[in-house]
This record gives structure tokens, sequence and C-alpha cells, in this order.
């Protein structure tokens, strides 16, 4: 075989191996443009982790934002987790619950949870014990292990 094939077909193959492991961010902004929810996410999450750039939490959020507005449930998860906890981002409980319900909704079990524990505690809502359950029981019956025994 000839040698320029070869070294083209390693070089080929080095590139390849570089984009799955650093996440190519050409690839990944281009399929955020496009509007991709899992493109979106991704991107969120190289900004909020410091993969492969600084951390910068305002642009993990806008990119959050994007796929959670394309109903991708653990994007809606992350920002309510942002929120709720207010550890790089002013807390507000309001934002949290809304994040919340709407993975919730798109059926994330850890969202259904924290929405039992929100309820249950008062945070951001009044306590409202019947709306606890209602979210514990959606959270057992998708097999979670920390919910807490049903009250009653």
């Amino acid at each position: 075989m000839n040698s320029k094939i070869i070294a083209l077909i390693g070089l080929v193959l080095i590139v390849a191996v570089a984009g799955y492991l650093f996440q190519d961010d050409l690839l990944v902004d281009r399929e955020a443009s496009l509007l991709s929810a899992e493109a979106q996410f991704a991107q969120g999450e190289l900004f909020e982790n410091g993969w492969g750039r600084p951390k910068d939490t305002r642009e993990a959020i806008r990119y959050y934002e994007l796929a959670s507005q394309n109903d991708h449930a653990e994007a809606q998860f992350r920002l309510a987790n942002l929120y709720y906890t207010g550890e790089r981002v002013q807390q507000d409980l309001h934002k949290a619950l809304d994040y919340y319900l709407q993975a919730a909704k798109n059926g994330h079990v850890e969202a259904e949870y924290q929405l039992g524990w929100m309820y249950q505690r008062g945070e951001g809502v009044d306590v409202d014990r019947v709306e606890a359950e209602k979210w514990f029981s959606l959270a057992r019956e998708q097999g979670h292990d920390k919910v807490p025994p049903k009250q009653g």
C-alpha cells in the first residue's frame, strides 16, 4: 500500500479519536446552532464542567436553556439544580421549582423526587403534603430507591 495512503488513514483515525474524546467544539457548536437538543445539552455540560474550556456557568445556563426549550429533561434538571443550590448562580427556588416541574413532566425521576421534597419542606412553595406524595409516588413507581415510605 502506498505510504501516503497509510499516513492519510492514520491521520483520519487520529482526528476521529480526538473528536470523539474531546467533543470537537466546532461540531458541537454547529449542532447547537441547528437546535439539536442533545448538542445544546452537551455544550452546556462542557461549559459547566470545564471540559476542554474554562468553566463558565453563564454559558452552561445559556445552552441548557436552549436544550430545555426543546424538552431535554436532563438539561431542565441541571438548570433546576443550579438554581436550587445557588452555588454558581443566584439561588432562586421558584426557577428551580419550574425547571424541576418541566423535567418531571418529561419523566425525569430525580426531578420527581426533588419536587416531593420541595413540597414537603415548603421550599419555593407552600407546604403541600398531598402534592409531595404525588411526586414521591411517581418517583417510587420509576424505582427511585431513596423515596421515603408512603405516609398514612
